[in-house]
């Protein structure tokens, strides 16, 4: 993966969490009900996060993940 898809794994999490938000506050005006997925909540959450992280250390996501599976394996 490249530089190009790391900035991609933070921009689609981040519109999605953005749209989820607006989806929320419309339906809360308009009195209609609305469905909370914390699971995917949490997920978009995460891959927003390593991505982030991965951006402000220069790396790529597939080198925080490498080290994230080397962690595990010790």
């Amino acid at each position: 993966m490249d530089k190009t898809m790391t900035y991609l794994l933070f921009i689609i999490p981040l519109g999605l969490l953005v749209f989820e938000y607006y989806s929320y506050q419309k339906n809360k005006k308009s009195g209609n009900g609305y469905v909370f997925k914390p699971l995917k909540l949490i997920a978009e959450l995460i891959v927003m996060a390593i991505a982030l992280y991965a951006i402000i250390t220069g790396k790529t996501y597939e080198d925080i993940l490498d080290l994230i599976n080397e962690m595990f394996r010790k």
